[in-house]
């Protein structure tokens, strides 16, 4: 997880948002997601916002990326 953690918030830091005013990187927002209780577990849905997210962010796919890790975790 570790793994994953670390490329996202690189990711995130290196991201610019809005180029012209100050302080205009993107960040976490550390809110609760709470995932919904449907057939997919909770490691699918992360893997399906992974990859919605990799429409912006190819970056998170490839090779030993965030959604190669996503894809070798455990289900719980």
């Amino acid at each position: 997880m570790q793994g994953v953690l670390v490329t996202v918030a690189d990711i995130m830091v290196s991201t610019d948002f809005a180029p012209t005013e100050l302080h205009s990187n993107v960040g976490p927002t550390f809110e609760f997601y709470d995932f919904t209780m449907e057939k997919a577990s909770k490691l699918h849905q992360l893997i399906g916002l992974c990859e919605d997210a990799m429409v912006y962010f190819p970056q998170l796919g490839g090779d030993n990326s965030v959604y190669w890790l996503l894809k070798k975790m455990p289900d719980v």
